[in-house]
């Protein structure tokens, strides 16, 4: 596809806003949602991103066209986001990371898809390019990420298994009563009781 160089400022433009939108949903979590201790505090926070959407969408409402589009998509973004943060919070699982991860960038994905509806012809199609692009990467990162924690997870688990093995060997070259004593601090050390 051949880009006129008119064109070059409007990309620049879509990968600020991709960018910036990025940074929004990473941060709204953040402040939005605080270590949750019981059932009720999580539904009170899904009925307060709940609320905030509903009035969020009524802002959305005076505008119009495109930027009626992508506020709305904003808003139900950040929702999303948020539900997302107060399942982690509440269930503090690696799934539930997962998901935030993954909502965060579909969320990113959507509105700069919607930002491009602004545009005709090969700036549309440049930009919703740029999108997927930009949501491939993020994809690639989060999958990365989840590589490189298994990685890790793996590597300190066959270091304790080998240390644990080391410090048996040492404690079967003792006498019976010491060997004991040294046997139950080994596996407390391994995490083996």
């Amino acid at each position: 596809m051949n880009i006129h160089p008119s064109h070059g400022p409007r990309i620049g433009v879509t990968r600020l806003a991709v960018a910036c939108v990025l940074a929004m949903l990473g941060s709204a979590p953040a402040t939005a949602v605080t270590r949750l201790s019981s059932v009720d505090e999580f539904n009170a926070g899904k009925a307060r991103a709940d609320a905030e959407l509903l009035a969020e969408r009524a802002a959305c409402d005076k505008l119009a066209g495109t930027p009626r589009d992508v506020c709305r998509e904003q808003a139900r973004g950040k929702e999303l986001v948020t539900k997302a943060a107060l399942d982690l919070a509440h269930t503090g699982g690696r799934k539930s990371q997962d998901r935030l991860a993954t909502v965060r960038m579909d969320v990113a994905f959507d509105i700069a898809r919607t930002q491009c509806n602004d545009k005709a012809g090969v700036a549309k199609a440049v930009c919703t390019k740029e999108a997927q692009t930009a949501r491939a990467r993020a994809l690639a990162d989060l999958r990365l990420s989840q590589r490189m924690t298994d990685a890790k997870r793996d590597a300190a688990e066959d270091r304790r298994d080998a240390e644990y093995k080391l410090s048996a060997e040492k404690c079967n070259a003792m006498a019976a009563a010491p060997r004991a004593t040294c046997m139950a601090a080994a596996k407390a050390k391994a995490g083996r009781i």
